[in-house]
């Protein structure tokens, strides 16, 4: 077996011919396809594993996999701790899960801040016996230019997310926010509501486990923890797309007179339970754990290799998981998020 890094190839090309040009993205494609297929001529290469998929180079390596008629597998690192993701359609959002998804999770509820605060309230009381103390909820962060964040949910960025946050729940005394930064980020609290004396953020030295043993409720936008929370039972409101929101029932916020979808993991819900049964054994098909055997990557790979699935650019029963509704907190401006 051969095994080629592209990335080298792609950094020594653009070195030697390209560094002083401003590539528009259409050009930047045609480029790397007409790259990608030499190499694959060249190197007679017949398998690919391309990293994530939304970047021009991936997109583009997909592409050529695609009409080249080669084996692909799209990867990216693990939705559980010391793991990656493989999967035939794409990552996050863009996976095929290769299981039916329950029709009855799509609540026909609609909710606002009132509301909203009804609902966590519910949620937390059933898992832990707080009825008289403030809730404690856990909103987990993550790097900022994820692509995760831009493509699967109503926000361009973390400040934007934070201002959801803060604006819509923690202005409620009875909620105690702890917002818990990306190791590769550190964000603060904005100015805006830098009075409000219900608003932290976690200790460097606090483990995942420590905070998720302080909180009620986790909230995400579409995070790894938010699977560790559901691993955990712990209660879970998502505000964007991924691969275990399939999983989940989702319900909309009104928010700048928009409809906005959350989606909810209820540990003690009983409806949830064969829901999340599949979420498990999908996630197992996919996941390649450090611990795992040499030969159980082998077979979990090959097996997915071989599969007949049709990359996510082809599936448009995927683009419902595209958010194409985006809120921007323009600070210069006093109506602070504008669509």
């Amino acid at each position: 077996i051969q095994i080629y890094l592209l990335g080298f190839h792609k950094k020594s090309y653009f070195d030697n011919k390209f560094n002083k040009l401003n590539l528009d993205p259409i050009m930047e494609l045609s480029i790397f396809k007409n790259l990608w297929l030499d190499l694959v001529k060249e190197k007679e290469i017949t398998h690919t594993l391309i990293l994530n998929g939304f970047s021009i180079p991936s997109f583009a390596l997909s592409s050529i996999s695609r009409s080249a008629d080669l084996n692909h597998l799209f990867w990216e690192n693990g939705l559980l701790p010391n793991s990656l993701f493989i999967n035939k359609s794409g990552v996050n959002a863009l996976s095929n899960p290769e299981i039916i998804i329950n029709p009855e999770r799509f609540e026909n509820l609609a909710f606002d801040n009132r509301s909203l605060k009804d609902l966590i309230n519910s949620i937390s009381n059933k898992n832990k016996n707080k009825k008289n103390k403030n809730k404690n909820i856990l909103v987990t962060l993550q790097v900022d230019n994820d692509s995760n964040i831009k493509l699967f949910s109503p926000f361009f960025g973390i400040n934007d997310f934070i201002y959801f946050i803060c604006s819509e729940i923690a202005i409620n005394n009875n909620f105690n926010i702890r917002f818990r930064n990306h190791p590769k980020n550190k964000f603060k609290i904005l100015k805006k509501f830098r009075n409000l004396g219900n608003i932290s953020f976690s200790s460097p030295n606090n483990s995942l486990n420590d905070d998720f043993n302080w909180s009620d409720l986790v909230i995400t936008i579409n995070s790894t923890t938010g699977i560790e929370s559901i691993l955990n039972k712990k209660p879970l409101i998502a505000f964007g797309n991924s691969f275990y929101s399939k999983f989940l029932n989702e319900y909309k916020y009104k928010y700048v007179e928009e409809d906005i979808s959350f989606y909810i993991y209820d540990p003690l819900s009983k409806k949830q339970i064969s829901d999340i049964q599949d979420l498990k054994k999908s996630l197992n098909k996919f996941s390649l754990n450090i611990k795992e055997k040499d030969n159980v990557w082998q077979d979990k790979i090959l097996r997915n290799f071989e599969k007949d699935i049709i990359p996510f650019y082809e599936n448009y029963q995927l683009i419902e998981y595209l958010t194409f509704m985006k809120y921007l907190n323009l600070r210069s401006n006093k109506n602070n998020y504008k669509q």
